[in-house]
């Protein structure tokens, strides 16, 4: 299985950033305005990070270490 060092290299720059934002409990809405994105693409985006680092949560997602 892969360990999270590897799993973090799948993930873009743009992934990563968001992933960051949202581990720090900022709201889609919020980094939608951050980054000048839509929401729609910042939940697109966040569930791609969810299926590359194997997470189903939020909850999940603060547990993995950038």
């Amino acid at each position: 299985s892969k360990d999270e060092n590897e799993c973090m290299g799948d993930l873009t720059k743009r992934e990563r950033e968001i992933a960051l934002l949202a581990q720090r409990g900022i709201t889609t809405k919020e980094i939608s305005k951050r980054l000048f994105i839509s929401t729609e693409t910042v939940k697109m985006t966040l569930k791609k990070v969810y299926r590359k680092l194997d997470v189903h949560s939020k909850a999940e997602l603060n547990t993995v270490k950038f």
